[in-house]
């Protein structure tokens, strides 16, 4: 084989790497993936507050963001907790989520409401909640994934759901 080609094998062998390692989590010297926290504020916030109540480091959660709680660690130092969360997030507690629509503030549809993008806490206008189903023996309701969607008014003060930043 003439230094050419293997040159560029190697270097095909490097590039293929680098995007793998590009494409999946980091392990640390464990050789455990770090996985991306997220919790749900121990403070209630209106609407028009959502997009500030998490801490340095932490942004208000679209829904897409912590739709997979299994590839999330639950931040218990920062979040809610109840009596038998464990490790994990507390079940059947309500938090604003980013919903990914434009500005809205109608209330027909879970998931389309937002606040009007997270500025408003006007009386009659709405946003989106989300919340781990605990009700396990039911068939679940319009769910996403574990979660269940609920529209709330934005002067109705409500929990946070944070993710990580990147």
């Amino acid at each position: 084989m003439s230094i050419v080609r293997r040159f560029a094998s190697g270097l095909v062998l490097v590039i293929s790497a680098a995007c793998l390692l590009a494409q999946h989590p980091v392990a640390d010297g464990g050789g455990k993936k770090e996985l991306r926290s997220y919790y749900l504020t121990i403070t209630a916030h209106a609407g028009d507050s959502a997009l500030t109540a998490c801490a340095n480091g932490f942004h208000m959660a679209s829904l897409w963001e912590i739709l997979d709680p299994s590839n999330l660690r639950y931040e218990t130092a920062l979040g809610r907790a109840e009596d038998d969360s464990g490790g994990g997030p507390p079940a059947n507690a309500q938090g604003w989520v980013r919903t990914g629509f434009p500005a809205s503030a109608d209330g027909a549809v879970p998931g389309t409401a937002n606040c009007s993008a997270w500025t408003s806490s006007l009386p009659g206008e709405f946003g989106t909640t989300v919340l781990l189903n605990s009700a396990w023996n039911d068939p679940p309701p319009a769910a996403m994934g574990p979660w269940l969607a609920v529209r709330h008014l934005c002067n109705d003060p409500r929990w946070v759901w944070c993710v990580e930043d990147e």
